[in-house]
């Protein structure tokens, strides 16, 4: 929700099996959500190549001691 306050576009990539509840969480947030991969490992790999694309900034989702 910061992203909103700052002005920043956030999208988060999850894997197919992420359930319709966190989805829906996510997107009420106002994130940009991608659906990649069939598993978590697949979609981290995407998003990680979509960071360097866009030159943006990759935010662990685990193991993260800012979040």
């Amino acid at each position: 929700m910061h992203h909103l306050v700052l002005g920043l576009p956030v999208t988060v990539v999850v894997p197919e099996n992420t359930s319709q509840i966190a989805r829906q969480r996510i997107a009420s947030q106002g994130a940009e959500m991608i659906v990649q991969g069939a598993a978590w490992d697949e979609a981290d790999q995407y998003a990680r190549r979509l960071v360097e694309e866009v030159n943006g900034a990759y935010i662990p989702p685990f193991d993260n001691p800012t979040i």
